[in-house]
């Protein structure tokens, strides 16, 4: 009888056991919060928060805040267009953790240095942008046409709640903002506050000002080689002085 007891008893316990985490893993952990610059307080959208073990990604709202389901050790990412990614890993076993994040400006590789004899540093920095965001960008855009699959006796599907989803408007803006940003990089890389400073002598806030009424273009910047854009750069200050 005590032996019946007792296989009893352990098979109720082993039960148990197996209930708690069948019930762990059927109520993942909310993990929530929100994205913010550090500096400026301003609310990040559309920014990426990432579970890198399940490898589910959302993105922020337009108040910065953002949520997705995790387990406990599960690492996630946070992360924006030119901005220090915050990383974490989740601490509770169910319910809901918040995780705010203040994000910091990315800073850049030393401007006009060549890093390798391969790539400079535009190029180093935009290869591990690429990278860091390859989740979004090889995700390829929904068309309005679902292309991929045909009605029977109709030969074509629109797909407008598809196309028009929070989700695919927050992916086509991410991926517009991260075009531009590859535009600005660039044109801050090849005419730098070093760069300007070296041609014209200026710094501080003449330097600023000088470079706020007179930055080429990215198109611009293509098309001319340095020669070029030194002296590009010479004539503008020399019109830029006589002007004050």
């Amino acid at each position: 009888m005590k032996s019946c007891l007792s296989l009893f008893i352990a098979a109720a316990g082993l039960f148990c056991c197996i209930s708690g985490a069948s019930a762990q893993q059927l109520n993942p952990v909310a993990v929530r919060g929100q994205m913010v610059d550090k500096n400026t307080r301003l609310v990040l959208y559309p920014a990426s928060a990432r579970n890198l073990a399940n490898r589910q990604s959302v993105f922020t709202d337009k108040g910065g805040y953002y949520r997705l389901n995790a387990k406990q050790n599960d690492t996630i990412v946070l992360s924006y267009i030119g901005y220090r990614a915050d990383t974490f890993v989740v601490r509770q076993l169910s319910g809901t953790e918040v995780h705010n994040a203040e994000l910091g400006v990315e800073e850049h590789f030393l401007q006009g240095v060549e890093i390798t004899s391969k790539y400079n540093a535009y190029q180093l920095d935009s290869i591990d942008r690429a990278n860091e965001f390859r989740h979004i960008l090889s995700v390829e855009n929904k068309d309005l046409v679902d292309k991929s699959k045909r009605a029977e006796g109709f030969g074509i599907i629109f797909s407008p709640f598809t196309r028009y989803s929070q989700r695919e408007k927050d992916k086509r803006k991410f991926k517009q903002q991260f075009a531009q940003n590859e535009l600005d990089e660039y044109v801050e890389f090849r005419y730098s506050k070093q760069f300007v400073h070296k041609v014209t002598g200026l710094t501080g806030d003449s330097l600023l000002n000088f470079m706020n009424k007179n930055t080429p273009s990215y198109n611009q910047l293509r098309e001319m080689p340095n020669e070029d854009l030194i002296y590009w750069t010479t004539e503008r200050y020399r019109t830029w002085i006589n002007k004050k």
